[in-house]
């Protein structure tokens, strides 16, 4: 093992030194708003939606994806079983455009509730 360096941190500990360490305090700011029950249960709510429907989407279009790729690039000879690779890609492609669109819109209803309460607390 090569000896620290005369600058490191380590290089002082193994001298005996203490290691220098700045400490830079940081101004914070807390901001607390006062909510009603149906405002806190919709940000809930649209928040629980955007995640399921964010990992559904994943999902959908991951499988969407690997069927496209599968039926480019493999010769599939059963009729039936092509049909069946199509078939699969079409409901995942459907599936992970209604789960997209469904997280936008959580995604949308989140953010104006969030506005609507920042303008009632700043009024």
């Amino acid at each position: 093992m090569a000896p620290p360096e005369s600058n490191s941190p380590t290089a002082s500990v193994a001298k005996g030194r203490r290691p220098v360490v700045t400490v830079n305090p940081v101004h914070r700011q807390l901001n607390v708003f006062q909510i009603t029950e149906d405002e806190l249960v919709s940000l809930y709510a649209s928040g629980n939606y955007k995640t399921l429907d964010s990992g559904m989407f994943s999902l959908s279009l991951g499988a969407a994806i690997t069927l496209a790729a599968t039926l480019m690039t493999v010769d599939i000879a059963n009729a039936k079983l092509n049909a069946a690779f199509v078939a699969a890609l079409i409901v995942s492609l459907l599936a992970s455009v209604f789960f997209g669109s469904r997280a936008v819109i959580a995604w949308r209803t989140a953010a104006q509730t969030l506005k609507a309460i920042k303008q009632t607390a700043s009024a």
